[in-house]
């Protein structure tokens, strides 16, 4: 079960109802053009699946509906009052019939859903006598709209736009209040920083690098509506959120405004054989890529983010791109943070001498055999025939 939210508006939007009505009647066959005010109450609908359907077909054997309900009523999550009637959580909510109507000011057309609270289908009902019914839109309102409510009734309109139809919309396509806005930051690389030189960081598995902790962290704020960085496309079942605002680019706010997606992935392997992801992170304007900033992308010119920290001088190796780039914020590793390891010798057999071995050139951490190490010894005693660093050869 999943809760959706919608914002209900008294039946009296549509001229020629009566105000204070919750008789669905009222609107039958009624319509005309009026300027949108009014702030909408805001309900909360648990269901067991994303779309707002009609009455199941009934037990009596009657005519059943255009969108049924198919599965576990919905029912509202908490108690609302809505234009002065309350009504207490669990009340099973169904629509109930459709009034078309166009939002001349944005050109969007749809049909008002009429929603019935209270499971009081029963048939016959001329009068609709027995509903508590109110309003919802198919598209988001704002005060000083223009709409035009388009006279419906059940004769001279054809299924599924009769008066007493519903369209079976998706919570999502309804009215609905705002989701609350928070900003999330997160550490990136220029893609030249970390393999991708002068080329697309688009589908080059293979391609190694070893991090170099002096290498810039880019840090990007975005404003989103929810915890996850998406896509810009709707391909392999992802979701394409155009809400996702950047705020500042290492604190500089003057390209802020564009969109900014993740629009594929790696698989990422270190030289130790763990393994974990990495995003490219890039702008977006409509399904087209850009860079951050909303200009032309080069190709050169994205960001890597990863869901580890990357260790100074271990080296990497893309592999499995994928063009699935949502990811949760929360899974973004802080970078700058991770530090190599103390490499130890352990004590000589005979306790006259023992070296401690201290990585102090970063850049050589984790490279492959060969690598030169810089050693340092604690000496206590005059030097061992054994040891060759250079500490020992100048005593």
């Amino acid at each position: 079960m999943s809760e959706y939210k919608l914002n209900l508006f008294p039946l009296s939007q549509i001229p020629g109802v009566p105000a204070n009505s919750i008789n669905p009647g009222d609107a039958v066959g009624v319509g005309g053009r009026v300027t949108f005010t009014g702030v909408g109450t805001s309900v909360t609908i648990t269901d067991d699946d994303e779309f707002f359907e009609d009455y199941p077909a009934p037990a009596d054997g009657g005519t059943p509906e255009n969108n049924p309900e198919t599965g576990a009523n919905a029912v509202l999550t908490d108690a609302v009052t809505v234009n002065g009637n309350t009504y207490p959580a669990g009340t099973q909510v169904n629509a109930l019939a459709q009034v078309e109507v166009v939002n001349n000011t944005t050109g969007e057309t749809g049909f008002a859903q009429i929603l019935d609270f209270g499971g009081n289908y029963t048939l016959p009902d001329s009068n609709y006598s027995t509903y508590q019914a109110y309003l919802t839109y198919p598209f988001s309102v704002s005060d000083g709209d223009s709409l035009t409510f388009i006279a419906t009734d059940n004769n001279g309109n054809e299924p599924p736009d009769k008066f007493m139809n519903t369209q079976g919309y998706a919570y999502s396509y309804l009215d609905a209040p705002p989701a609350p806005v928070e900003t999330y930051t997160f550490h990136t690389f220029s893609q030249s920083d970390v393999g991708f030189h002068q080329t697309s960081a688009f589908s080059k598995d293979g391609t190694v690098f070893v991090h170099d902790s002096t290498n810039p962290i880019t840090t990007i704020a975005v404003n989103d509506d929810d915890a996850v960085l998406d896509d810009q496309s709707t391909n392999d079942r992802q979701t394409c959120d155009p809400s996702e605002i950047l705020q500042s680019v290492n604190g500089d706010t003057s390209i802020s405004g564009n969109d900014i997606v993740s629009f594929a992935s790696y698989t990422v392997t270190s030289d130790d054989g763990s393994s974990f992801k990495a995003y490219i992170i890039a702008g977006s304007q409509g399904s087209a890529t850009r860079d951050i900033d909303g200009s032309q992308l080069t190709g050169y010119d994205t960001y890597l983010v990863f869901t580890q920290p990357l260790i100074d001088g271990v080296e990497y190796t893309y592999s499995e791109c994928s063009p699935i780039g949502q990811v949760a914020y929360a899974d973004l590793a802080e970078q700058g943070s991770a530090q190599p390891p103390l490499v130890t010798d352990p004590p000589t057999p005979d306790g006259s001498h023992s070296t401690t071995k201290i990585i102090v050139s970063g850049a050589d951490v984790g490279k492959k055999p060969g690598r030169q190490f810089q050693l340092l010894c604690w000496l206590s005693k005059p030097r061992p025939n054994h040891c060759k660093c250079a500490e020992c050869f100048s005593r």
